[in-house]
């Protein structure tokens, strides 16, 4: 079982063989967003860090499924419209 480590503590995470590189790129994504959460909220209690951080992900998340949401609405209006026989 692969140990990451996630802002100075260590884990024991569970994962399907070949995934143990991909766990550790996602920790080490993690760890730079809470390095930088940090920085920009000053001492915060590490509770109160990991919670501001999950917060603004998922808002950047929620953000990203918008814009994929209008811009496949957008290409679903064109392709319609293409496909809309003459009306002559």
């Amino acid at each position: 079982m692969p140990v990451i480590k996630i802002h100075h503590k260590e884990y024991e995470i569970n994962c399907a063989p070949g995934e143990e590189k991909r766990l550790q790129e996602l920790a080490n994504m993690l760890n730079k967003r809470l390095k930088e959460n940090s920085t920009k909220f000053g001492s915060v209690n590490e509770g109160l860090l990991m919670v501001l951080t999950a917060l603004l992900l998922e808002d950047q998340l929620e953000e990203q499924e918008k814009s994929h949401q209008e811009e496949l609405q957008s290409i679903i209006n064109r392709l319609e419209k293409f496909l809309q026989p003459d009306s002559k």
